[in-house]
């Protein structure tokens, strides 16, 4: 599903689509790679946002990716509602 958002991206530079595609592969694919998409929940999205690493921002950004990839099933109906919703992060420290 996530490199599916990436493969139908418009406006997005080269370098972000790279970015993306390692944001998948080193926090996605451990994660939700066996899991069918409609069997993600709240609860499975924050268990994975409390085991990343990196500072809030790299986070932020992480968590955003994933709730853009979440957008395209619920537009085709597969899920009802992106389980991204709601979830809140950790704080952005400056």
């Amino acid at each position: 599903m996530a490199e599916h958002h990436i493969d139908n991206l418009t406006g997005v530079q080269p370098p972000t689509t790279a970015r993306f595609r390692t944001f998948v592969a080193r926090d996605v694919d451990p994660v939700f790679g066996s899991m069918p998409v409609s069997a993600v929940t709240e609860t499975t999205i924050a268990r994975w946002v409390k085991q990343l690493s990196g500072s809030g921002k790299t986070i932020s950004n992480k968590h955003g990716f994933l709730s853009g990839a979440f957008n395209a099933p619920v537009r085709a109906g597969v899920m009802a509602s992106n389980p991204r919703q709601g979830r809140r992060l950790p704080r952005i420290r400056p």
